[in-house]
């Protein structure tokens, strides 16, 4: 009975991985291929249409320790899937597909960026976010523009194994920052201008990578900072990179920013039902690392499964009273 049970999420699991999208028309790639004999320890995925192969450690896909994190629970799941997306296509203007394999990042921890993503204060002098400054007015007060921050780390081949070569990191701001006078109250809205979003990412990439390039292991590292605009909470179609560049080894600011002319344009949804997969072991590393490829396979219209049940499985697992979990299909634009 128990290998029959194996057998069926096995099976279900492929069927999830399949209804997801295809790995090889993404920008990363789905065929592992070992690049050492010995012990196997760096594996990297062949590379398909210009796509980046990934890094792979002794046969694991590791997971960026800052995914998910945002500064408020005010966000569009749409654009985090967006925001992902268009750093590898940013990320190819700077660390060429040809001569780097790419991982998530893990140079950025998860209590480092909990606080940058806090209100500069007292008790929290590395937020990046502005300090408070007492007033509630919408026009008034001091919003959160830095919403959320990524990372991608690229490579470069060094004898029989690989060495880090490059740092991509996205900063998500915020166009409108929702908030509330009370707990539990009504919401509110600031609206952020194109102009200060820009000015404000980047003093704030400057920030980072000044703070980046002190550490020792990591200034001879080039960093690309992409600027990436959120979209407000309803909308359905996720934001765009408007701006970015790249600090050169030793160098504490980016000198020279280039702008992105990215536009999304929506001619119609897809809508497909909530699917039910059985999972036995919602902590598999194996399943979580390829619902975190599969995440980032979609070029057009896309479900959000498995970038909802990757953070499921890392941060919750099923009831008690059921194995099942629900991947959930959300109408999204088809881009042109």
């Amino acid at each position: 009975m128990k290998r029959f049970l194996q057998a069926i999420t096995l099976a279900s699991c492929s069927l999830l991985l399949a209804a997801c999208g295809n790995l090889k028309n993404s920008d990363l790639a789905s065929n592992s291929t070992t690049t050492t004999s010995e012990a196997k320890k760096y594996e990297t995925t062949s590379s398909t249409d210009g796509g980046y192969s990934v890094l792979l450690k002794k046969g694991v896909y590791k997971t960026s320790p800052i995914s998910g994190l945002e500064a408020t629970n005010y966000d569009n799941s749409v654009d985090e899937s967006a925001m992902e997306r268009g750093l590898i296509r940013v990320s190819k203007k700077v660390f060429s597909t040809k001569d780097y394999v790419i991982q998530e990042g893990q140079q950025l921890d998860e209590a480092t960026v909990t606080n940058w993503l806090g209100r500069y204060s007292k008790s929290n002098k590395e937020g990046l976010n502005l300090k408070n400054n007492g007033k509630t007015g919408s026009t008034t007060r001091n919003p959160i523009i830095l919403q959320q921050i990524m990372e991608e780390d690229f490579y470069v081949k060094s004898g029989s194994s690989y060495k880090l070569a490059g740092i991509s990191i996205s900063l998500g701001l915020n166009s409108v920052d929702y908030y509330t006078k009370t707990t539990d109250g009504a919401e509110y809205s600031t609206k952020i201008s194109p102009a200060k979003r820009r000015a404000f990412g980047q003093k704030t990439a400057n920030t980072i990578v000044s703070r980046l390039h002190a550490k020792t292991k990591l200034k001879n590292i080039p960093i690309m900072v992409g600027l990436f605009s959120k979209t407000d909470t309803d909308s359905l179609v996720g934001g765009t990179y408007f701006s970015y560049g790249t600090a050169s080894a030793n160098s504490s600011k980016i000198s020279k920013w280039s702008s992105v002319n990215e536009k999304t344009r929506c001619c119609r949804q897809s809508m497909e039902p909530a699917r039910s997969v059985p999972v036995t072991n919602p902590n598999s590393p194996a399943l979580r690392m390829k619902l975190r490829i599969t995440s980032r396979t979609f070029p057009g219209s896309r479900p959000l499964c498995a970038t909802t049940m990757a953070s499921w499985l890392t941060k919750a697992s099923p009831s008690p009273r059921s194995s099942t979990v629900i991947c959930r299909y959300k109408a999204l634009p088809r881009r042109l």
